[in-house]
């Protein structure tokens, strides 16, 4: 069933419809939120407010874009929201490690090893770069979001999210660079 026809059969009162598109986006948005927090728990709770946002605007949707563009330019507001309310408590929380060999396409444990590092080499230098550079990066590449969307979830021009993106990929190089090899400073 396309988006369309499931927030007309919502906005009519059908639970669901409103149901399958959560269902439909619930990973893409789970995935947005744990890129912007870092932190199993905190995305759950931004996925959760997210959902709630869209359930309650939902009557607001004129369908100038796509659902998914604006289901995410919701939850791109709600996740500055929730940065600025985990600023003023100022408690980071440690990052939950999933189990090692949860997801691993590779074989050996050496191979292994080395796709944990990676992801983990990717998500500090991810967390080192300021929000809108770790938002257009996830929104371009984890979400494969053009850029006409990302522009219209970050409320940007498509030339503003291309000088963004460039700027993120570089800075990101730099911060990788450093991470590799520490003692070249």
């Amino acid at each position: 069933m396309e988006d369309k026809t499931l927030i007309s059969s919502a906005l009519e009162g059908n639970d669901d419809a409103f149901r399958m598109l959560h269902e439909r986006y619930f990973t893409q948005v789970f995935r947005y939120a744990y890129s912007q927090t870092s932190d199993f728990h905190r995305a759950e709770e931004l996925t959760q407010d997210i959902f709630v946002k869209v359930a309650k605007n939902l009557p607001r949707f004129k369908g100038k874009s796509s659902f998914r563009t604006w289901l995410f330019s919701i939850g791109y507001h709600a996740a500055i929201d929730e940065r600025r309310k985990w600023k003023r408590k100022q408690n980071r929380a440690f990052f939950e490690e999933r189990p090692s060999g949860e997801d691993s396409i590779f074989p050996s444990a050496e191979d292994e090893m080395m796709q944990v590092r990676l992801r983990q080499d990717v998500r500090a230098g991810l967390e080192k770069l300021p929000f809108h550079y770790r938002t257009v990066l996830h929104l371009r590449f984890l979400e494969e979001l053009s850029i006409a969307e990302t522009a219209k979830v970050m409320s940007k021009t498509p030339a503003a999210v291309k000088a963004l993106q460039k700027r993120a990929m570089n800075l990101m190089k730099d911060v990788m660079g450093k991470e590799e090899d520490p003692d070249e400073a």
